[in-house]
This record gives structure tokens, sequence and C-alpha cells, in this order.
């Protein structure tokens, strides 16, 4: 019994985690031979779940899987002024989760070098 109750509290404690996301920065216009070619406004959105407040379902990597989709709808190589909102929805079961993320799709031009 107390081999059972050890178990639970380590592995409540251990709990489940996702690696820390953090958006791609670029400057805009201060890398040296580079240009961008603005595509336009780019959105998307993900959605996760936390089963009975504790267990996450697809939520640990939902900000991730929203910036993939945006850049990947618009076909550009990086967003700039990017807008993340998050709403919670809350039912008997669990909390839902969503990220809307937006921004301004930019594609990557290598300049032609200086002669």
């Amino acid at each position: 019994m107390k081999l059972l109750l050890y178990m639970l509290v380590v592995i409540s404690l251990a709990g489940c985690h996702g690696a820390p996301f953090t958006l791609p920065y670029q400057p805009q216009a201060w890398v040296e031979n580079v240009d961008y070619e603005v595509i336009g406004n780019t959105e998307s959105s993900a959605v996760g779940f936390l089963l009975f407040g504790f267990i996450p379902i697809v939520k640990n990597d939902m900000y991730q899987r929203a910036y993939e989709k945006a850049l990947a709808s618009s076909s550009g190589t990086n967003i700039f002024n990017p807008t993340i909102e998050e709403y919670w929805y809350f039912t008997p079961l669990g909390n839902i989760f969503k990220v809307n993320f937006s921004g301004l799709a930019v594609k990557r031009i290598k300049k032609a070098p200086k002669q």
C-alpha cells in the first residue's frame, strides 16, 4: 500500500510536460543581404484538452502547432508581429484550451551581393 501511494505521488509530481516553444526571431530589416517579400496576414488555431484538470491531451504543443499551421498556410518563411490569443472553455470532464495565432507572413529573399 505504501509503495502504491509512493508511486502515485511520484507520478503526479513528475506529470506530463512539453518542451518550451520560442518563436523564431529574425530581425526584419537589420539582416544584411536579406530582403523580405510580404505575403499578407495569416491566421490559424489549435486546440488542447485537459482531462479531469490534470491529464493533457494534445495540449503541450498547441502553440507550436498553431504557429506551424499559420506558416504552412501562407507559404512564408517567417511571421512578423505575431498575436497570440488563448481561450478557455470549461466542461464537466475537463478544460478545453484554444489558441489563435495570427501575424504578417513574409518570405525571405536573398539579395544579390553588392559589387
